[in-house]
């Protein structure tokens, strides 16, 4: 029976895999948001681009998030404690969204 790190170490390389053979950038994207997902063992996983003025952080691909939250639109990043942290180059795990505080959209982010 596989342990844990060597199931990991596996769904990785099979991500790189898929990665070589995505074809354009929101393709790889999205790959990479599955195969995260799936890599981690987490419920869902986003990817948000800075816009061009480095104001707002937008979605460029998501897997395992509701409709209600990916229309929900841009993220303004001074609103957004959460997302300056990560700007700044802090590692944010979020691993409830009900404890941390500076989560918005909650609800959403359930469904």
């Amino acid at each position: 029976m596989e342990n844990l790190e060597t199931k990991y170490i596996s769904k990785l390389c099979q991500l790189c895999g898929d990665l070589f053979t995505a074809g354009d950038l929101q393709e790889t994207l999205q790959v990479l948001t599955k195969g995260c997902t799936e890599a981690l063992k987490v419920k869902a996983c986003s990817i948000r681009i800075l816009d061009e003025k480095g104001q707002n952080l937008e979605i460029r691909a998501a897997h395992g998030l509701s409709q209600e939250y990916l229309k929900k639109g841009p993220i303004e990043i001074e609103k957004s404690p959460l997302d300056q942290e990560c700007l700044a180059g802090t590692p944010v795990n979020i691993s409830d969204v009900n404890t941390k505080p500076h989560v918005g959209y909650r609800e959403e982010i359930k469904r």
